[in-house]
């Protein structure tokens, strides 16, 4: 059962892999990280996974690479957008400034909206809600 869950993982990482690029490799790390976090594995078994789901998407492509049109999308790809994206010639948009302006700019607007829901809802929301735990231990304190 859990070599088929991490082939299906390993799948899912294939197709992150084809939509986002090399960002869509990030859920290899994640066997890696539980065990950093919890150790409730043998870091064997936590190394076998990553090798299962690093193995599925390399047959994966392997699969891809026989078919001809999907061949040249992947070498397309590999030329035009991941090659000159590493050698940093795509994609300067002038320094860091701009990316956090970038950063900014987009998430300006989700900030403050959320800003204004937390604090409405911590001037107002807890009188009108019911928060028994709450109530109790606001009239220990007092």
């Amino acid at each position: 059962l859990r070599s088929i869950l991490m082939i299906a993982a390993g799948i899912l990482v294939a197709l992150a892999l084809m939509t986002k690029g090399l960002v869509g490799l990030f859920p290899l790390a994640t066997p890696g990280i539980w065990w950093l976090a919890f150790r409730r594995r043998s870091l064997i078994s936590v190394i076998i996974d990553t090798l299962v789901m690093t193995a599925t998407v390399v047959v994966f492509f392997a699969a891809l690479w026989q078919l001809g049109d999907a061949r040249e999308a992947i070498q397309r790809y590999l030329s035009i957008q991941l090659l000159p994206s590493l050698t940093g010639q795509r994609g300067s948009g002038g320094g860091n400034w701009n990316a956090v302006r970038a950063f900014v700019r987009v998430n300006a607007y989700p900030a403050i909206v959320t800003l204004i829901i937390l604090l409405c809802d911590r001037r107002w929301g807890s009188r009108h809600r019911c928060y028994p735990h709450l109530r109790v231990a606001r009239a220990e304190r007092r």
